[in-house]
Parts: structure tokens; C-alpha cells; sequence
């Protein structure tokens, strides 16, 4: 998955990298923020405020700490960044389409950070057994542009 995500022309042409720290059931990415950091990206983590809102900071994979839920994030002094044009999303999820559709927690997070946001490339990672023919969707559902799993690789049509 690695190669395939480091390999592709929005990985090449992203300035900022936007990971996670995986949780138990999430496809875990830290081969990919080395991947990112050998390619001199800047890496960013999405860290859940005091507001419960969702936003993202630069962190190296060694300044990374629990948050309240025990996840690994960067530490709250670390300032708050807007996504942007150029930047590479690495998403989680419970579940992916082969058309980007994405099933999250049901907290609605990574939907809103998107919302704020624009001129960015999403790429959703999981696990093969993630991938389904079909999602249902509601108008505020953001999809993935790419879908990546250990074997296969799709672009969302748009």
C-alpha cells in the first residue's frame, strides 16, 4: 500500500501530508510518515480540540501524543493549520466504496474537516475486507478521491 499511495502523482506532487494515528481496527500508516518524511513532506495530524472540533497540525511522528481518548495527536501548543490546495489527505474508515463513498465512526469528524476545506486530494486506506460494492451516502458525506487497500487501488469517478 505504501508503494502504491508514495508512487502516485498526488503523493509526487504534495507539499503537506495529512496522516493519522490508527486505532485498533484502522489500517495502521506510520510506513507511510516515513515514506512522507524521506520525501521531505510536511506531515500533519488531525487532533480534536477542546471545542470537539476536528483540525490538523504539523508534528513530526516523535512529537505525537495521547490526547484524551488516548490517540495519538499533536500537542495542543502546536498551531491549529487550514487544509489546502496541494495537500494529500490519508483518511481512515469502518468502510469504503470502490466510488470513494466512506463510512466513518458516525462522529461526523473527518465530513466536517473536509467541509472547511478545499483544493485538496483524499486518499481513504483499509483493510480489503473495508471495501464494498456500495455505501449509502447523505449530502454532507465527504467522499475519497482514491481508494486504497493492500491490493487494489481506485480512483473515484467525479
Amino acid at each position: 500500500m505504501v508503494a502504491q499511495i508514495s508512487a502516485s502523482e498526488e503523493f509526487v506532487a504534495a507539499e503537506r501530508v495529512l496522516l493519522y494515528a490508527a486505532v485498533s481496527d484502522e489500517l495502521p500508516v506510520w510506513t507511510l510518515a516515513a515514506a512522507a518524511h524521506a520525501a521531505h513532506k510536511v506531515l500533519l495530524w488531525p487532533r480534536v480540540n477542546a471545542l470537539r472540533v476536528v483540525e490538523v497540525a504539523r508534528a513530526r511522528v516523535d512529537e505525537l501524543e495521547p490526547d484524551a481518548a488516548g490517540v495519538l495527536a499533536p500537542p495542543p501548543a502546536s498551531e491549529a493549520l487550514m487544509l489546502g490546495r496541494g495537500d494529500l489527505l490519508i483518511v481512515p474508515g469502518v468502510a469504503f466504496g470502490r466510488d470513494g463513498a466512506r463510512l466513518g465512526r458516525g462522529g461526523g469528524h473527518y465530513d466536517r474537516l473536509l467541509a472547511r476545506s478545499s483544493g485538496y486530494i483524499s486518499i481513504g486506506v483499509a483493510f480489503d475486507i473495508q471495501l464494498v460494492d456500495e455505501l449509502p451516502a447523505e449530502p454532507h458525506d465527504r467522499r475519497a478521491d482514491i481508494v486504497v487497500t493492500p491490493n487494489g487501488f481506485w480512483r473515484a469517478a467525479r
